[in-house]
């Protein structure tokens, strides 16, 4: 369960929204809802170790004073990897 379904804030806001909801009203925001944003899954799901890699080899950067995307191009890393360092891809 989200983390945010178990705030009494959030069961209280839901309370009071539903209060004056009909059953056949809440069904329709629910599925508009979950068709905009995606029904939620019953497991995280890990980012990739690609996409955790970005943001570290981005800090390391930054905290040697390598100013991206200035930093990124000094590497000499392959044109993708900058591109997907410098957030193009």
């Amino acid at each position: 369960m989200n983390l945010l379904c178990r705030s009494p804030h959030f069961v209280l806001s839901i309370m009071f929204i539903c209060k004056d909801l009909s059953s056949e009203r809440m069904q329709d925001l629910y599925n508009f809802y979950s068709g905009a944003v995606g029904l939620l899954h019953s497991r995280a799901e890990p980012r990739s170790l690609k996409h955790q890699c970005r943001p570290t080899v981005r800090r390391v950067l930054w905290e040697r004073n390598f100013w991206i995307p200035d930093g990124i191009r000094l590497t000499g890393l392959p044109k993708e990897l900058q591109s997907f360092l410098n957030l193009e891809a």
